[in-house]
């Protein structure tokens, strides 16, 4: 563009040059007010979810779309490590949160075996973890379905041959 064509540009209300890197900080600063709301920052992907509190729309933005395909750049590399740096810094940020979902769940497994001798846990059953209280039987059931389904991986698979009963 010639400079009389940049100068008509910016002589229009609003405009703005960078709308991709101001856009990205709307959005960034949204997920951080949602992360600070909810305690954290798994905006719900579906429709509705019952797992995690907090809309998918968000202050009337598609705040889930925004977060997934920050994720999606990042497993290509195609997102800037200073991007990576702050979404990093945001209250329970992670890149794979069906794995830390996974995780979490195993963990108040481990523990639950721990304090009652078996990890055979009856659907329905709710077990305290880190100062929450969690659907622990409904986890197990899902988890079992996910093996006969043949969606878990095979770490996942093996990380449960600690406990006899399972």
């Amino acid at each position: 563009l010639n400079s009389e064509r940049v100068d008509l540009l910016e002589k229009l209300p609003g405009w703005r040059w960078a709308v991709i890197e101001e856009t990205w900080d709307e959005f960034f600063d949204l997920l951080n007010d949602f992360a600070d709301e909810y305690g954290h920052s798994s905006v719900p992907q579906g429709a509705s979810s019952r797992r995690h509190k907090g809309p998918r729309l968000y202050r009337g933005m598609r705040l889930s779309t925004w977060v997934n395909n920050q994720r999606t750049k990042f497993n290509k590399g195609e997102l800037d490590q200073d991007l990576v740096q702050k979404l990093e810094s945001v209250k329970g940020w992670t890149w794979d949160p069906k794995n830390q979902q996974f995780q979490a769940g195993f963990n108040a497994l481990q523990e639950y075996v721990a304090k009652n001798k078996t990890s055979w846990v009856n659907r329905g059953t709710k077990f305290r973890y880190l100062n929450k209280e969690i659907d622990l039987g409904s986890w197990c059931f899902t988890v079992k379905a996910k093996k006969k389904q043949g969606r878990l991986t095979p770490n996942q698979i093996k990380s449960f041959e600690q406990f006899s009963d399972w």
